[in-house]
């Protein structure tokens, strides 16, 4: 099982104390250090140590990936960064100090990126935290998974998946409480896997003759989703957000605290990649949900990992991070080990409950 790259991600990081000057200065810095060439807001390429920039945006190229694309950085008043104060000694209080309500709580909107693209991203973060940005508990991160390659029947499976693991990837990324408890992320309810269920059963031939015969899945997918929903604002809040098929072409997922960790960027970036790989890859996705338990909750992290395609060295940050914050012990680390690709079985060396738990990864993923 590998992870699907086929598509392209989208980034939001909210952060408070780096004023928007440093938040662009951040950004393009971080372009040039891997190569891209910096365009106005025509394209153009930038000429000189200045040029013309902008004051809301980025505007990049590059010789892989022709087509400009555009970072944004706009004001974002779910922010509280009331509680910030500057450090003794902090450059930028010596300019005479800025208020973080209204001066610095940013949104950083990445354009769509590339699976190649995420040390970027990484390093966008990077020099955000060196001009200055936090985070507190009302900053999030929201990953965008593009979707404009997946059929009807690939997105209600996403659909599922979501509801499935939802209370999983929310004890792996300890989200906050009173985010949890606010507005702006709220676990996906099984109303809404209802009502998509029920709109899919009735419209399955009709979404997928419409897609054959390639009429705009996204427009079509996104009112199958609200069909049976009260109010669409209500339910662009949940930790799975289909409100942006039609405007976008994606799905966003919120269940990531804000960070200023480029490593747990580089995981929440992954775990939505391994969303949509599995989507993609299995036939259906019937309905349930995980319970997690304390004493096997690593266990089934390791399973989801595994389905996911997190195979390899390059997936080792994402593994340490999934599973850190879960309880209960992994007993079938041998296979672990094997599922990986890191170390090859012998049947000597398996125990009964490693040959057991193999055989359940090695089932159908229908379950």
């Amino acid at each position: 099982m590998t992870l699907n790259k086929d598509t392209t991600f989208g980034i939001e990081i909210e952060q408070f104390g780096c004023t928007r000057p440093d938040a662009l200065k951040a950004i393009r810095e971080a372009l040039t250090t891997h190569g891209y060439t910096l365009t106005d807001e025509h394209g153009t390429p930038i000429r000189g140590a200045q040029g013309h920039l902008h004051y809301y945006n980025v505007s990049f190229v590059s010789d892989e990936h022709p087509d400009r694309r555009t970072f944004i950085v706009k004001s974002d008043q779910s922010i509280d960064g009331g509680e910030y104060d500057f450090l003794p000694g902090d450059r930028r209080a010596k300019r005479g100090g800025i208020d973080p309500t209204v001066d610095a709580c940013w949104e950083i909107a990445c354009p769509p990126m590339h699976f190649d693209e995420i040390p970027l991203a990484q390093t966008v973060l990077r020099n955000l935290n060196f001009y200055g940005a936090r985070v507190n508990n009302s900053c999030g991160l929201h990953g965008h998974i593009g979707v404009d390659k997946m059929t009807p029947r690939q997105l209600v499976n996403l659909c599922r998946l979501a509801y499935k693991y939802d209370p999983l990837l929310i004890a792996a990324f300890q989200i906050d409480e009173e985010r949890l408890n606010g507005i702006y992320v709220q676990p996906v309810k099984r109303s809404f896997v209802d009502g998509v269920n029920r709109y899919w059963s009735e419209n399955a031939e009709l979404l997928e003759s419409r897609y054959l015969r390639s009429i705009d899945p996204a427009a079509t997918m996104s009112a199958m989703m609200f069909q049976d929903v009260a109010n669409l604002q209500r339910e662009r809040y949940r930790t799975i957000n289909f409100g942006a098929l039609a405007m976008h072409g994606t799905v966003e997922f919120r269940l990531f605290d804000g960070t200023m960790h480029a490593g747990r960027l580089k995981t929440a970036i992954h775990t939505v990649y391994g969303m949509y790989s599995r989507a993609c890859r299995v036939k259906n996705v019937r309905n349930g949900r995980i319970m997690v338990l304390p004493n096997r909750a690593k266990h089934d992290m390791n399973i989801f990992g595994i389905h996911a395609g997190f195979a390899g060295p390059e997936f080792k940050t994402t593994r340490k991070f999934l599973k850190a914050n879960l309880g209960g012990q992994y007993n079938g680390r041998r296979l672990e080990r094997i599922a990986w690709g890191i170390t090859a079985p012998t049947a000597d060396a398996m125990t009964p409950h490693t040959r057991q738990c193999l055989t359940v990864v090695q089932e159908a993923e229908s379950i």
